[in-house]
């Protein structure tokens, strides 16, 4: 009895991060630009703040994905089939290195905008001196 409570539990688990991952896939896949929340302190956009999500919570679905493979039906479902257990996990891992590939190519771009910025200062300075 206690095991088939906790086969439910964990399915229930599993369901619950499939649909926060649903959840947080589309602003991110949608490529949502708006901010929701443009007078905060630090803004994020609908995109930047799905990514972080998905960051966040690639770990717990990561766990979950893995205390279901191995505690769920063990016995009945071959091995190849209990290998999607992890399809959830590998799809939020690639949305996250897609993400973070995205970001450090977009702040790499603007740090070498700032550089640039910076040095064109500088000159347009000294040409005054």
């Amino acid at each position: 009895m206690k095991e088939k409570i906790t086969q439910i539990v964990i399915i229930i688990v599993n369901i619950i991060g499939i649909f926060c991952l649903i959840y947080v896939a589309i602003p991110y896949l949608a490529h949502e630009i708006s901010e929701p929340n443009p007078e905060a302190m630090i803004t994020f956009n609908g995109w930047e703040a799905a990514g972080i999500l998905l960051t966040a919570g690639f770990f717990p679905l990561l766990g979950a994905n893995i205390f279901a493979f191995e505690e769920i039906f063990k016995e009945k479902i071959k091995l190849p089939f209990r290998l999607l257990f992890f399809l959830p996990s590998i799809i939020c891992m690639i949305l996250v290195i897609c993400f973070w590939i995205e970001e450090f190519q977009a702040s790499s771009f603007s740090m070498a905008s700032f550089g640039l910025f910076l040095r064109r200062r500088a000159e347009a300075i000294s040409i005054f001196r």
